[in-house]
């Protein structure tokens, strides 16, 4: 009898102290990112080549001084050809640039500079093509699916409009193609999870083919009871989403404690979550947790949120450092 009483509060006691593994405590330092952006990057951008290697630049938001980052050697390797070319037309630097989906060629526009320019990651191919008059600036500019072809917004500052849609080919440098302008919608509407502006849910693009109109219904998907999400990230492959949530909880010592003494027990904190699904939803489990003492944090707890091209692994950016986590139970 009195063992039995003893096991049984064991079990309660390991029941009420039993605390989940922290998001830290699962994942891996892989980078100290002060030494790529400096100590207060504006905007940090880093793209995933493999699941070791990382295509990043320094300095602020524009893309300047590229090099790719190995996370086992803990080596860098400058891409002097390619800061050739991004240097190439005047030293504003990028407005805004894109990796192809095979992740081998970089696409990018420069401020103030009406071409478009694509260029292989270590410089050896290049090509430049011009903006159709009658814009005078250009807009979103996005890969086709099949890492060859790209297209481009024209836009015109004075009409407030869009003039054309006009793309290229990789493998025929400075051929310029035109489509329809009624085509923006189709091929430059957000294909990655849109969150509402309360984080109550996200709309998945089903069809991720960027070489013809989606057509296809988005997916509603809700956040979890008391949760808010925060972004939400779809694998390269398009079958698994990874999820931030901001959430209160407490530990059951906590919630028991309550209870009893419900003016004397500090209140729940807030927790900053990633969990992982399938792309309509089902599977949801959690990677990890990490507790938020800064209000700040509540914006953005947990940027840079990205999949490893495996899948096997997410990655994220805290305190000066950039971290993987496997995505397993």
């Amino acid at each position: 009898m009195i063992a039995t009483g003893l096991i049984s509060l064991v079990s309660v006691g390991s029941a009420l102290f039993r605390r989940e593994p922290g998001l830290l405590e699962r994942a891996t330092q892989v980078a100290d990112v002060k030494l790529w952006w400096g100590p207060e990057p504006v905007v940090c951008e880093y793209r995933w080549i493999s699941d070791a290697v990382v295509f990043t630049g320094s300095g602020d938001w524009r893309l300047r001084d590229p090099f790719l980052y190995d996370i086992r050697s803990r080596q860098s390797t400058p891409l002097f050809g390619l800061r050739k070319l991004l240097e190439k037309d005047n030293d504003m630097g990028t407005q805004s640039w894109e990796l192809s989906p095979d992740r081998k060629w970089l696409l990018w526009n420069m401020e103030l500079f009406d071409d478009v320019h694509a260029a292989r990651l270590d410089g050896s191919s290049f090509q430049t093509v011009s903006l159709p008059r009658p814009a005078n600036t250009v807009g979103q500019i996005a890969w086709e699916e099949d890492s060859r072809h790209w297209r481009a917004v024209g836009f015109n500052y004075a009409s407030r409009e869009t003039t054309n849609i006009f793309g290229g080919d990789v493998e025929t440098p400075g051929q310029r193609r035109f489509l329809p302008v009624s085509t923006e919608k189709d091929f430059f509407e957000p294909r990655a999870p849109q969150v509402d502006s309360e984080g109550k849910y996200v709309k998945i693009e089903s069809n991720q083919n960027l070489s013809s109109p989606p057509h296809s219904a988005r997916e509603v998907l809700y956040a979890p009871d008391g949760t808010q999400i925060i972004a939400v990230e779809q694998s390269h492959e398009g079958g698994r989403l990874a999820w931030v949530l901001l959430s209160t909880h407490e530990a059951p010592l906590m919630h028991w404690l309550r209870r009893l003494f419900p003016h004397q027990v500090a209140p729940v904190q807030a927790s900053a979550e990633i969990w992982v699904s399938r792309s309509n939803g089902r599977e949801m489990h959690e990677i990890g947790r990490r507790l938020l003492s800064d209000e700040d944090e509540k914006i953005d707890p947990l940027h840079g949120l990205q999949w490893l091209p495996s899948a096997r692994r997410l990655s994220f950016l805290y305190k000066d450092a950039l971290w993987t986590v496997p995505t397993d139970r």
